[in-house]
């Protein structure tokens, strides 16, 4: 069962990286293509390369109680999210279900990774996709935290994504242009 519940986690979020960016009021079933939108890229090459290449760094723009953030070259939103104390960039991924790390950012925030739980969690572009369940202490987006969020390390991933379960936090979710509010 839980291997079943892992793996419609991670194929969601394969499939939410694949859509293109769109406006998401929270608890509402509507949503608009953003005209701005760029193809998707592949969320990781089986070399554990993503397509995009290095991003330009930005900070988040907390104005009060919402977060914007600028669509970066790639088409996709990224937010510097602190998880467990230490400071990580995630993509936003509103088609996405959970959240899902790489190893080396869940190492670098202190989250313990047991060889011996790694298993299959579901199929991505590159074929099966492997890694392990854990849970996150505490995961903070401007005015929003969560404690004990269930998240998914993915074995080879190079990009974090942040979605659903975390992302519910806000009331809602909008696009403008090349913008991204989360309220």
């Amino acid at each position: 069962m839980l291997r079943a519940v892992i793996g419609i986690v991670v194929v969601a979020t394969m499939v939410g990286v694949m859509m293109p960016a769109r406006s998401v009021k929270a608890g509402s079933s509507d949503t608009n293509a953003s005209p701005a939108a760029a193809a998707a890229e592949p969320w990781f090459a089986e070399d554990g390369s993503t397509a995009g290449g290095a991003r330009a760094s930005r900070s988040n723009d907390n104005v009060g109680s919402e977060v914007r953030l600028t669509r970066h070259g790639d088409g996709h939103f990224y937010a510097d999210v602190e998880v467990n104390g230490t400071n990580v960039e995630f993509m936003i991924d509103t088609g996405a279900t959970g959240i899902a790390l790489t190893e080396e950012d869940a190492r670098r925030a202190g989250v313990r990774l047991d060889d011996d739980q790694r298993s299959y969690v579901g199929e991505g572009a590159g074929g099966a996709l492997t890694g392990q369940r854990v849970t996150l202490d505490q995961v903070r987006l401007g005015p929003r935290s969560s404690t004990s969020m269930s998240a998914v390390v993915i074995d080879g991933a190079s990009t974090n994504l942040l979605g659903q379960t975390f992302l519910s936090q806000f009331g809602e979710v909008t696009v403008r242009g090349d913008v991204m509010t989360l309220r």
